[in-house]
């Protein structure tokens, strides 16, 4: 075989393969230049191998026999040369196949810690939303206690003022009964001596009853009056309370309705829009 090689001109001797061999042998990829060389190195195995196929074809033409020696000789300097070129070509396949797992095991990190970023920014709004809400619920309680509380007042104050009124009323018609009294009274009296002083008791009869019913005025008159300061006392009582209130209530009015899609959530918030405007109205009547 080797006198084969030896007529047969490839370009490249088994010596020349044996001492790339050895040339190559050492080559790492461990380092930038190690893996530039030993890129370079299977490069050259493979313009080599390739001239040698090549040669191989061109030798072939002329002979079945001598090609079959071409062959021959030609797989074996191949299989020589490949003995250098795969072990090279899986020290470059290591590195590479090391770099790419490097390089996933990095993004899949660096995507974990951004998912763990989000994750978390996502769980802080959450919860500040869950406290927001919470707080809001919370402020709306209290002001429905203080709401109920100060209707409770306000029912108290309207029911004074009519125990008031109808005390009044009384009053008057007390007055108006001991009057009628002291006319029957009057009456009897003027019976008694109504053959003797008849015009006189009957002029006497129309002077009280004109002094009665001026009392009877005075008295309406000065009731009327005393209803009427005491309304006014209770109004101005009521006026801090009837001007907050009333800011209140524009407070109501102001408040500007969310952006809603849904058709629930739009009737929902009809519905709130509409109790916040009776609302309104109804802190604005107060003490009116």
């Amino acid at each position: 075989m080797e006198a084969i090689v030896h007529h047969i001109d490839y370009g490249v001797t088994v010596e020349q393969i044996a001492e790339t061999k050895a040339r190559y042998a050492a080559l790492t990829c461990d380092t930038t230049a190690g893996y530039e060389q030993t890129r370079i190195a299977i490069g050259e195995c493979r313009t080599t191998r390739t001239a040698i196929e090549n040669r191989r074809k061109e030798l072939k033409a002329d002979a079945l026999e001598y090609g079959r020696r071409v062959d021959s000789t030609a797989k074996m300097l191949t299989a020589a040369i490949e003995e250098i070129e795969e072990p090279l070509k899986l020290k470059k396949h290591a590195v590479d196949e090391a770099k790419k797992l490097a390089k996933e095991a990095a993004e899949r990190a660096k995507r974990e810690a951004l998912e763990a970023e989000l994750r978390a920014a996502r769980e802080a709004e959450e919860t500040r939303l869950r406290a927001a809400r919470e707080e809001e619920e919370r402020r709306l309680a209290e002001e429905k206690v203080r709401q109920e509380a100060e209707a409770a007042r306000l029912r108290e104050e309207r029911a004074a003022i009519e125990a008031d009124r109808r005390y009044m009323a009384e009053q008057a018609r007390l007055a108006q009964e001991a009057a009628a009294a002291e006319r029957t009274k009057l009456d009897a009296a003027r019976r008694e001596t109504e053959r003797l002083e008849n015009e006189r008791l009957a002029r006497e009869a129309a002077a009280e009853q004109a002094r009665v019913d001026a009392e009877r005025r005075q008295a309406e008159k000065e009731a009327a009056e005393l209803r009427a300061a005491e309304h006014t006392r209770k109004l101005e009582a009521m006026r801090p309370d009837r001007e907050k209130l009333a800011a209140f209530a524009s407070a109501l009015r102001a408040v500007l309705a969310p952006d809603v899609l849904s058709a629930d959530a739009r009737e929902l918030l009809g519905v709130a829009l509409s109790d916040i405007a009776s609302i309104a109205g109804e802190l604005e009547a107060f003490g009116s």
